[in-house]
């Protein structure tokens, strides 16, 4: 094997260098060489053609980022309220409503959503579906905003307008007083309708007698 290796470093040599002598030495090992023995007695191999020479194939580089990357994460294109929508009643006598919102990218980690009514905030959070209680009768204003972990707005969504509609006692004029217990479907004493009570009415004075002179 090291002869081997020896003849194929000899003659895979450059071009300046193709002729190559063979001879034997004194211990009877076949020697290969471009420098000839001293005694002269060697083989002169002449190589036809010169050797030839490979390039080093250039190392492939990984995958290029995408044109106009620079490695940021991609902000919030769009943040709205979809429900309630702009200008709709809303009839919810407990006063108690869903926002929702439409995000997109999704939201990230660490970024929270804001909801603010009336310019007040009422929800801090991660949800895109807002319950509010007890709500006010009445026309609101909504928006909504993302905050990012650093504390600045991302992105924020126009605003709504929304009027709430509640029951109301005032606007059932057969609905009793409490402690009554006159429902407006029974007559109420005395001869009053409706189920609405008034005060009695003071006695008449009598008439003084009238007196006619005579004629």
């Amino acid at each position: 094997m090291a002869r081997l290796l020896f003849i194929f470093c000899l003659l895979f040599t450059t071009a300046a260098q193709a002729t190559i002598y063979r001879w034997v030495n004194a211990q009877g090992d076949v020697v290969f060489s471009d420098v000839p023995p001293p005694n002269g007695n060697a083989q002169k191999l002449e190589l036809n053609h010169p050797l030839n020479t490979m390039q080093t194939p250039q190392q492939l580089s990984g995958p290029q980022p995408a044109t106009g990357s620079s490695g940021q994460v991609a902000p919030y294109r769009s943040l709205a309220i979809t429900s309630p929508t702009n200008n709709q009643s809303v009839r919810a006598n407990n006063g108690d409503i869903t926002v929702s919102l439409s995000l997109s990218p999704a939201l990230r980690p660490g970024d929270r959503i804001r909801l603010f009514m009336d310019g007040a905030q009422v929800y801090s959070g991660t949800s895109t579906q807002i319950p509010l209680s007890n709500v006010n009768r009445g026309t609101h204003m909504l928006y909504a905003a993302v905050e990012t972990a650093g504390g600045s707005v991302a992105i924020r969504s126009s605003g709504i307008s929304f009027t709430l509609l509640r029951h109301s006692i005032l606007f059932n004029p057969q609905q009793a007083a409490p402690g009554t217990g006159n429902t407006g479907n029974t007559p109420a004493p005395n001869g009053i309708s409706g189920g609405v009570h008034q005060a009695p009415r003071a006695p008449m004075m009598p008439r003084a007698p009238q007196f006619h002179a005579p004629n």
